[in-house]
């Protein structure tokens, strides 16, 4: 039995799921024109023996899905350049040995701080890709508004927030391997339908495990369904 127990999460950060969360919720039930319903949003937290639900939830046909990890200042986005932990991740971001890794990261990784607010002394969340700050834009730290960014990320469209199951889950796969677990977050999905899930994870590796779990589940599924199909039917004969 784990009795290891379970890490706190910074309050700010809290402060800021909760503010993307409501944003989220708020403009999907516009741009859907559902007025006069509520947008049910489920949080999770994702424990450290996976959950099976939580990874059909991220992994779902049609949904699009990201990962935030939210900092308080703009100086904790320049310390990831120095992280050991984020090595290798730097490294495999900057080699585009895997132009997959590559195209996939620049649209569902994301890092989110509060900044000030069209030049006014409001602070309001904004994002960038987490790729964007390896490749060192010459011009300085970008970041995308809260508003631009839900909207792009509600888009039915393919758009540049939000990748399909099948990426997703190739992403975590990878980001496991070279991440030694120091990656934690938000991990959200979308569809037509609603907000799937938001999941609070410390570690991807835990995260990577629920997706394994479910992916096991439905292809176990898949091969009991096909053992029916190939089973014969008994045939009956014709009476005299």
């Amino acid at each position: 039995m784990n009795n290891k127990p379970t890490q706190i999460k910074q309050p700010y950060e809290n402060i800021y799921i909760g503010t993307f969360l409501f944003t989220l919720g708020y403009m999907f039930r516009d741009k859907s024109k559902k007025i006069n319903n509520g947008v049910g949003i489920e949080l999770y937290q994702q424990t450290r023996d996976g959950e099976r639900t939580i990874g059909d939830l991220l992994t779902s046909v049609g949904g699009k899905n990201i990962i935030i990890e939210f900092k308080r200042q703009e100086k904790e986005i320049k310390e990831e350049l120095t992280k050991k932990s984020k090595k290798k991740l730097r490294e495999k971001l900057s080699e585009n040995l895997d132009k997959r890794f590559n195209a996939i990261s620049s649209n569902c990784h994301f890092l989110s701080i509060p900044a000030p607010y069209k030049n006014t002394n409001k602070f309001a969340l904004g994002f960038t890709p987490y790729i964007k700050i390896v490749e060192k834009d010459k011009d300085g730290l970008h970041l995308m508004g809260i508003n631009d960014f839900c909207s792009n990320y509600l888009d039915v469209q393919p758009s540049s927030v939000g990748v399909d199951h099948a990426d997703f889950a190739y992403y975590l796969k990878e980001l496991t391997k070279i991440s030694n677990g120091t990656c934690g977050g938000l991990a959200i999905s979308i569809d037509d339908s609603g907000i799937k899930a938001a999941v609070v994870f410390e570690d991807v590796r835990d995260l990577q495990k629920s997706i394994m779990l479910a992916e096991k589940e439905a292809t176990l599924g898949r091969e009991e369904h096909e053992k029916t199909l190939d089973k014969p039917v008994p045939q009956r004969g014709f009476e005299r």
